[in-house]
């Protein structure tokens, strides 16, 4: 009777700790606002990107965008598919091609390219991001620090520092 009891004591304090953990952690949609901060953010500034490249003031002569996260990772499609009617076009970095030639080629496209990266985000408020970016292209890249911030339900590049250029 003695080890039931033992048991059953064990099994509530084992209970206990997972129901205080449970509600220790944030709620789903918490986590999903989030989430979704985050996309909106990274939309924000491969649009500032785009409306603001010119790395050493050099011409806007690309023929096509490719979108990375981090060191050439795929952004979500879902977050590509925003640009669709994007001109030049705009892609996943998978869609790089790697063959020695100097320059950023398209897998199918013609021509050159530009990637745009963001390399970290970093929440300073509830409504103010840091984010470090990087635009590449043929001879010459530039990084960025951005400052974002939510201004009613939209997130704007409020600033955009010239960090280096290569």
């Amino acid at each position: 009777m003695k080890s039931l009891s033992r048991s059953a004591a064990a099994l509530a304090l084992a209970m206990g700790f997972t129901l205080a953990c449970a509600s220790s952690h944030p709620h789903t949609s918490a986590t999903a606002d989030v989430k979704s901060d985050e996309f909106e953010i990274t939309e924000a500034v491969f649009r500032h990107q785009l409306d603001h490249d010119e790395p050493a003031r050099m011409p806007r002569t690309f023929d096509f965008v490719l979108l990375s996260l981090s060191e050439l990772h795929n952004p979500p499609p879902d977050l590509v598919a925003r640009f669709s009617d994007q001109a030049p076009p705009v892609d996943s970095v998978s869609e790089l091609r790697i063959d020695g030639q100097r320059g950023i080629h398209h897998k199918t496209r013609p021509g050159r390219g530009i990637i745009l990266i963001m390399k970290s985000l970093r929440r300073l408020a509830p409504n103010r991001f840091e984010v470090e970016g990087e635009l590449r292209r043929d001879g010459c890249s530039t990084g960025h620090r951005y400052l974002v911030e939510r201004r009613g339900d939209s997130w704007i590049v409020a600033s955009d520092d010239l960090e280096w250029i290569t």
